[in-house]
């Protein structure tokens, strides 16, 4: 029978052992670490060179710093030319009464109506002063005419100083025009955002 020789280290060489051993760890972890950064370098450099994805459609987009600069100037034109909630809810009903059946204006919203027509007339000047990327220059033309023809329909009000009965089938004409180009240019302005990843916006 043999018998097994046990082979027992001094502290010295267990403790040169530990060393080799944790050396050798190390070494692992730091090729490991080389070896995940370059792959995540790799991915990043990757995702750099394609297209964007729309966020609310998933489809790729052709991001444009043009269109988003136009689209910053656009959405702030569009909102210092819009009413404020207690604008239309002092002032909203009345008008609607005064073009469906006619009548004087209060000097209130005469006041009121001279201020939307210089707020439409500011934001026509300041629209059609931007320079558009042939993407866009369609919706710039559509908000131009609209806010035109809000300032038009407001003016007309505010130099009468009424709105006359015999006037009320032109003013109805006028007001399904107005509201069929508003709709058409929302339908554009919602499409181009999606299509060039551009924000919502909550115009009224």
């Amino acid at each position: 029978m043999h018998s097994k020789t046990i082979r027992v280290l001094s502290p010295l060489a267990y403790l040169s052992r530990l060393i080799e051993a944790a050396t050798r760890i190390a070494l692992s972890i730091v090729v490991a670490l080389i070896l995940g950064t370059s792959c995540n370098q790799g991915a990043v450099f990757a995702d750099d060179s394609e297209p964007a994805v729309s966020k609310e459609t998933g489809e790729l987009t052709a991001q444009n710093p043009a269109i988003t600069e136009w689209f910053d100037k656009y959405d702030q034109i569009r909102n210092d030319a819009e009413m404020s909630l207690v604008e239309k809810l002092k002032y909203g009903s009345a008008l609607k009464k005064a073009l469906k059946s006619g009548g004087t204006l209060s000097t209130s919203a005469e006041k009121f109506v001279k201020r939307m027509v210089e707020k439409y007339a500011t934001a026509a000047a300041a629209l059609s002063a931007l320079t558009p990327p042939p993407e866009v220059r369609a919706l710039q033309q559509g908000y131009v005419q609209y806010f035109n023809e809000m300032e038009k329909s407001f003016s007309e009000c505010l130099n009468s100083g009424e709105v006359k009965s015999t006037d009320l089938a032109a003013k109805a004409s006028a007001k399904e025009r107005i509201e069929n180009l508003d709709d058409a240019n929302k339908k554009l302005d919602e499409n181009l955002r999606k299509k060039f990843d551009i924000p919502k916006h909550n115009h009224s």
